[in-house]
């Protein structure tokens, strides 16, 4: 498909917009839409019943409802607004995350949004919904709300917002074609998500049956002694975790200060995801802060920093020396070599038995919390080392490449994402004309849906 340009363009005098088509209308929103206000009782029949839509239930930059509940299920208390409808629901706290959607039905909003109509002659809900997805409102918002102590768009700011208009039918033939575009781009990228979802499955599968029972399917086996993990290999053992470590470091109970000229990293629980150490999310500290916090050990390359909480159970191998050091809740391992090769430890920390045993010995009111000598007892699976570098080796390999596909399919989501709003915003703003693109059928019905012949 080869979209062109608008014949003829104009400077719209307003520096985020740039040109526009020479026909569109220079205009405020403010003009053309209406705000919804009156405040309903949440508490009170039918309001309780109806479904309220918050911020967290809109997807951001897509005008997608990603679950619902209704009021009563919220817990809803104070006052909200009534939405109709075809009627438009924005977000106006943190602009920046991109919240607009249509209405799919008469609902409640909460009063961190803004149930928004547009008057149907100059500009349609369903363009004006686009509109608020594209990049240009996007920076505009996002000055304006950084303007104030809490970033939100008010009344008066939304209602001053520029906006250029092409004739109504062009508004909608210019939605018709972004909703057909955009909902192509979503079906591929609801199959990468699946791909993904998959490849996911398919690579804890393949870790769990190397790492709990080997690579040779003809291997005699035995039973463990353990209810969650059942027969393993024999000549395998099940051994707790303070056999197999020389050593199991605690952390200093207390959040390091950071230093913007220091050239160390704390390592605190958000640095470890699935198996992988993120050190750019560590605190940044100075050499003596280092210091106080390596007197019991220092990381060392094949070491493993372990989670106590926030989320307990998360492990990562050391790759830096002499860089790192325990923040608050982490543990320190360092497996006795002779016996277990790190990465193999690392494996067994994140297999099904594991799990379910620190789902069980974790504890706290709210932060699950795992002490240390439960850590100590976390049954790890030890094969003979000669065993346990065959399957590194085998894992290594099938492992990357499933890791390959997955990284594939997330850049091919990215630049699908990238593009959804690229082809939002040059539509909505003028840049692209695709006006013999939209589908006539939809036309037909928006103009039926506002009364027009």
């Amino acid at each position: 498909m080869s979209l062109k340009p608008y014949s003829e363009y104009k400077d719209s005098g307003v520096e985020w917009f740039g040109l526009v088509p020479a026909e569109w209308i220079p205009t405020k929103l403010g003009r053309h839409i209406a705000i919804n206000s009156g405040l309903v009782d949440p508490k009170s029949e039918p309001f309780s019943d109806m479904i309220m839509v918050a911020p967290n239930h809109i997807e951001s930059w897509t005008g997608k409802i990603k679950y619902t509940e209704t009021a009563a299920q919220q817990g809803a208390e104070s006052g909200k607004y009534q939405v109709y409808k075809g009627q438009i629901i924005y977000s106006k706290i943190r602009p920046n995350l991109m919240k607009a959607a249509i209405a799919p039905f008469d609902c409640l909003c909460s009063a961190d949004m803004y149930g928004v109509d547009a008057d149907g002659d100059m500009l349609s809900n369903s363009f004006l919904t686009y509109y608020f997805l594209s990049h240009e409102f996007h920076d505009y918002a996002v000055d304006q709300s950084a303007r104030v102590a809490m970033p939100k768009l008010n009344h008066e700011t939304l209602k001053a917002t520029p906006i250029f208009l092409p004739p109504i039918q062009d508004q909608w033939a210019i939605a018709s074609y972004l909703d057909r575009e955009t909902a192509e781009i979503d079906v591929f990228i609801a199959d990468q998500e699946e791909l993904i979802a998959l490849l996911g499955e398919r690579r804890t599968a393949t870790i769990t049956r190397a790492v709990t029972k080997g690579l040779d399917p003809e291997t005699p086996m035995k039973n463990c002694g353990l209810e969650w993990l059942g027969d393993v290999p024999a000549g395998w053992t099940v051994q707790r975790l303070s056999h197999v470590t020389s050593a199991v470091i605690d952390c200093l109970h207390s959040t390091p200060e950071e230093s913007d000229e220091g050239k160390f990293i704390s390592i605190r629980t958000g640095c470890i995801r699935n198996g992988r150490l993120l050190p750019e999310k560590g605190l940044t500290i100075d050499e003596l802060t280092f210091r106080e916090r390596t007197a019991k050990g220092t990381p060392e390359v094949g070491d493993v920093f372990f989670t106590r909480e926030a989320p307990a159970g998360e492990a990562a191998l050391v790759d830096n020396l002499g860089q790192y050091a325990l923040g608050q809740r982490m543990v320190l391992l360092k497996p006795s070599s002779e016996l277990l090769d790190s990465r193999f430890l690392v494996w067994n920390i994140y297999m099904p038995h594991v799990r379910r045993y620190i789902e069980v010995e974790a504890n706290g009111s709210t932060v699950k919390n795992l002490p240390i000598p439960d850590i100590k007892s976390i049954p790890i699976i030890v094969p003979r080392r000669d065993q346990q570098q065959r399957i590194i080796e085998y894992l290594n390999q099938e492992i990357t490449e499933i890791d390959t596909v997955i990284a594939d399919a997330r850049e091919a989501i990215k630049l699908s994402k990238e593009r959804r709003a690229a082809v939002i915003s040059a539509a909505v703003t003028g840049k692209i004309d695709v006006r013999g693109f939209a589908a006539p059928a939809a036309i037909e019905m928006e103009a039926e849906s506002v009364g027009v012949a």
